[in-house]
């Protein structure tokens, strides 16, 4: 088990006193970057990347309502960046790429994340959280097989909750891994394993938070007379 499981109790409800709820709910986007050792051709494309994609959800409409975290994974799971306030994100400081690719305990991690905090905000706000998570990997799982049948399981209730679960591939067929998760394919995409298709891949996560993110955007205004 990785320490974002670590992260439920507590830092929800440090989260929830920083929120501010709106009309249209909360939201969490979670992101699950690749640092296995197939991703150094990549060097400090993939860190950048991410900033870029934090910077833009810090300015986007609904970051006050939405927590964001980046779990980023090789031979194990790291929270690279707890969750926080979007707004708020801080910047992925360190991204170093070796090991083997622990995928599903990955998708198992940030799954439990999503259900826990969609349960936290159901209990607190009276409104369940959105939640988007986005998983950009250039291969298989090498080193967490055991947890297969679980990440799908996990998976299959978050679509049953109408979570945003999209694969991206760098050089591998998304729509395979997609399936393998138990993601949505029509989510999926698959990108060139290069820098230019992994700027790409980001970017098209940045569009699925949006989405998610909208939809908790801030108070209603009032009709007008």
């Amino acid at each position: 088990m990785s320490d974002s499981i670590l992260l439920t109790g507590a830092c929800f409800e440090e989260q929830a006193e920083l929120l501010v709820p709106s009309d249209d709910g909360i939201a969490m986007c979670l992101l699950l970057l690749d640092r296995s050792g197939s991703m150094q051709p990549h060097g400090d494309t993939p860190r950048l990347s991410a900033n870029e994609l934090i910077d833009t959800l810090r300015k986007a409409p609904g970051a006050a309502q939405t927590v964001f975290a980046l779990l980023t994974f090789g031979d194990t799971v790291s929270v690279d960046g707890a969750p926080a306030r979007a707004d708020r994100a801080l910047p992925l400081a360190r991204y170093v790429a070796n090991g083997n690719t622990a995928l599903y305990q990955a998708t198992h991690d940030a799954l439990t994340l999503g259900i826990a905090f969609r349960d936290f905000t159901q209990k607190r706000f009276g409104t369940p959280a959105r939640v988007a998570i986005s998983i950009i990997s250039d291969g298989a799982d090498t080193a967490s097989g055991e947890m297969a049948e679980e990440a799908r399981r996990l998976a299959e209730i978050g679509r049953g909750h109408g979570f945003a679960l999209q694969a991206i591939g760098l050089g591998i067929d998304a729509k395979r891994l997609a399936l393998d998760l138990g993601f949505t394919p029509g989510l999926a995409h698959s990108a060139p394993a290069s820098m230019a298709g992994l700027r790409d891949s980001v970017r098209r996560t940045g569009m699925s938070f949006s989405n998610t993110m909208m939809g908790a955007r801030g108070p209603r205004r009032p009709p007008s007379n």
